[in-house]
């Protein structure tokens, strides 16, 4: 029934069995259905929850920081979205909870990337870009760990053919204060 008015409860609720299943094809499924309420009803009564739950099936699907992000950076995405579109929402203070617990996973993965660049020896530069941030990002870096230009131990040379005044560059950029 195309015009029934019923349509757009139908398709949140069949979002949200499809999301209590629990399971990643059900994530998958839901994901889909909230996308469509989202193009076919943006002005609804309801888009807030419906954006709500497309990033909630997102954040049900991110893994270990250790692993592959693509879901968690899917969540920051549409709880983004959420917190932009609907400020005074009912659901803005889980959103924002949900957002930062996001960007927490993604952070503590970049910092687990640029250590293990650190300690492998790999790319020194793949380890300094990592552990920088970016400006105005509170993501865990290398120098908010304890490291230091002093505590940390860089090796002589790298495995990439970079010369020593353009790590030294890196280096007195990344830490303005080092000597």
């Amino acid at each position: 029934y195309p015009q029934s008015p019923y349509r757009a409860d139908a398709k949140l609720g069949i979002g949200d069995s499809y999301l209590g299943e629990g399971n990643a094809e059900g994530q998958v499924m839901a994901i889909n259905e909230f996308k469509e309420f989202l193009a076919y009803y943006p002005t609804h009564d309801r888009a807030h929850y419906a954006q709500f739950q497309l990033g909630m099936a997102h954040f049900k699907q991110m893994r270990g920081s250790n692993r592959d992000q693509t879901e968690t950076r899917d969540a920051i995405t549409e709880f983004s979205t959420y917190v932009q579109r609907y400020p005074n929402g009912p659901l803005i203070a889980d959103a924002k909870a949900k957002l930062r617990e996001s960007k927490d996973r993604l952070s503590e993965s970049e910092y687990n990337v640029g250590y293990f660049y650190l300690r492998s020896r790999m790319s020194i530069i793949g380890a300094v870009e990592r552990s920088i941030g970016s400006p105005g990002s509170s993501r865990p870096t290398l120098s908010t760990a304890g490291a230091t230009p002093s505590t940390t131990k860089w090796p002589r040379r790298s495995c990439s053919s970079v010369s020593r005044r353009r790590r030294s560059r890196i280096w007195t950029s990344s830490w303005p204060t080092s000597k």
